[in-house]
């Protein structure tokens, strides 16, 4: 397919008023080839149309092209969108200028019927995926059954004039349970009259559509416009609205004449470039892709000769490279010297002489290092980790990960020596040495290896003495001299280190207790709170337990107080 660009006369818009003013010179054109049209006009147009559309290959864009084999007139139509005059309608100002049959929350967790003024869906509901729009405000809503305005706001318009009304959707709700319920449904009004069809929204969640209807105001001065829920399932219509607009529709046109006429090529012209060469220059033409082309050489407008162009526009080398080191390791191929995780971009050349790139996407993985503090006791192992020590020193195991790079495991073992103690002991026949897991009850020399907490094991040696349980005579004065040089107190005399326990009281005549001590060896003084004591008898009881029996024995008697 040949094609040559030709460009339409310059239109000149106001935009304010949307007065146009085209300079009347048609652009007549020699061919019986494809030709590519195009609109040079500012400002760029919002919408274009071509008719008619037979022999084009996109009756919509500003630039397409023609396939024809007859003269042919073609009419554009290059359409503006004056201001918009929904006040707010992109929500930057937050929740004024509309009006809605939801009701406003600040929660994070809001019941159906509810809307937000945020810059993410994911803050009205935790449930809803968290979806933006260009960083700015918008209104997310929990829609709910019975609930049919969604957002309605009036504005000022001119008689007899077409607008545009639009506004962009996007869905919310990512829950797999509501895959047809959560679709937006919603039907376009101005002034209580729907415009078109109903609108469903079909796409993924957070994906943002702009939907538009055309208007014409008629007779009208004001526009009510409404935004109405028809999807009124009580889990449905999670929906996020943005950009709500109502533009007057300014239209400018022009004409191009293509006459058909016969062609002699007398050449062939063969152009190859690269891609960051585009747009070629070729004379008076200029050619943004590769094609086939008739070029005319013209002598006071008149066609002298026609050339046949072959542009061949060699595509630039993009290669992407994904590869994996482990840490501490450096990517060194392809011209890379990279260490880190990321994207690096190498510019070359190729073998054409366009520009190459290479595309580094690499991916470090983590090693494991791992240092264990460990201690055993002499003639102790550690075997754990791959380990079989016994000697105090630095180890080390390299293993590989799960992600396919070295692990490394570093054992610190220190080893405990063992202690030797030597313990010289007795007891008394009848009696047994329990100390130190020993039980022994005859004289000898005994050997046992005993743990005390965490540490190491004690060698203890026990050099055990066995002694005959001597008798225990316990006797008591019957008289007490506190002012004398002897029976100063009174008490109970014996080897005291033969008793186990004791419990000594004095009683007056009258019964009460003067005196009491489980103390060994605490005697009486003769005395009461600290007061003489009256001469004359007293009563006294002793029960006491030796170190070498297991019961108690008790004695009592009377003492005579002399001072």
């Amino acid at each position: 397919m040949t094609i040559k660009s030709y460009g339409l006369n310059n239109i000149f818009v106001n935009i304010d008023s949307c007065a146009v003013n085209i300079i009347p010179n048609d652009t007549t054109i020699y061919s019986n080839n494809p030709v590519q049209i195009q609109l040079n006009i500012t400002p760029e147009a919002d919408s274009v149309k071509w008719t008619p559309s037979i022999g084009l290959n996109n009756n919509a864009i500003s630039n397409p092209i023609a396939t024809i084999n007859n003269s042919t007139q073609y009419i554009v139509e290059a359409y503006y969108y004056d201001t918009n005059l929904v006040y707010n309608g992109d929500f930057e100002l937050g929740n004024v200028g509309f009006t809605t049959d939801l009701l406003l929350t600040s929660q994070s967790s809001s019941p159906y019927g509810t809307y937000i003024i945020a810059n993410d869906a994911h803050t009205l509901y935790w449930g809803f995926t968290s979806c933006t729009h260009n960083g700015g405000l918008f209104m997310s809503a929990d829609g709910a059954p019975n609930l049919l305005t969604t957002y309605e706001s009036q504005v000022n318009v001119e008689p007899n004039t077409d607008y545009i009304f639009s506004v962009e959707f996007a869905n919310i709700n990512e829950s797999p349970y509501f895959v047809d319920s959560w679709r937006s449904i919603f039907q376009l009004k101005i002034n209580g009259v729907s415009l078109g069809s109903q609108i469903i929204n079909t796409s993924d969640f957070c994906i943002w559509n702009r939907y538009y209807r055309i208007w014409n105001s008629g007779n009208n001065t004001t526009a009510t416009v409404n935004i109405t829920n028809l999807n009124i399932s009580p889990d449905g219509n999670d929906f996020a609205l943005d950009n709500v607009s109502l533009r007057k529709i300014c239209k400018a046109t022009d004409t191009i004449n293509i006459i058909f006429a016969p062609q002699t090529i007398i050449d062939t012209i063969d152009i190859t470039i690269c891609e960051n060469d585009l747009p070629y220059n070729y004379n008076d033409s200029t050619f943004t892709q590769s094609g086939t082309y008739f070029y005319n050489f013209s002598i006071n407008n008149i066609i002298d000769s026609t050339y046949l162009i072959h542009l061949y526009v060699l595509e630039p080398y993009i290669n992407t490279i994904n590869a994996t080191i482990c840490e501490g390791e450096t990517y060194a191929e392809n011209g890379f010297n990279q260490n880190t995780t990321g994207l690096y971009t190498q510019e070359l050349q190729s073998i054409n002489g366009c520009d190459s790139t290479i595309i580094l996407d690499l991916e470090v993985k983590q090693a494991y290092n791992t240092t264990i503090n460990a201690s055993i006791c002499e003639g102790d192992t550690y075997n754990q980790n791959g380990f079989n020590e016994n000697t105090t020193g630095s180890y080390t195991n390299t293993y590989n990960s799960y992600n396919g790079c070295d692990s490394t495991i570093t054992l610190q073992l220190q080893v405990n020596n063992t202690r030797d103690t030597v313990i010289y002991d007795t007891i008394y026949s009848g009696t047994a040495y329990t100390n130190f897991g020993f039980y022994r009850t005859e004289e000898g020399t005994y050997f046992n290896t005993y743990q005390i907490g965490q540490g190491c094991p004690m060698n203890i040696t026990l050099y055990l003495t066995v002694k005959e349980v001597p008798q225990v005579n316990v006797w008591l004065p019957n008289t007490i001299t506190p002012y004398d040089v002897v029976n100063t107190e009174f008490g109970y005399y014996t080897e005291l280190q033969y008793l186990e326990s004791v419990k000594f009281e004095v009683y007056n005549r009258w019964g009460n207790r003067i005196f009491e001590s489980v103390k060994i060896g605490e005697y009486w003084d003769g005395t009461y709170k600290g007061k003489e004591c009256q001469r004359g008898l007293y009563a006294w009881k002793l029960k006491y337990k030796t170190i070498f029996e297991d019961k108690y024995y008790e004695k009592s008697g009377n003492v005579h107080l002399i001072w």
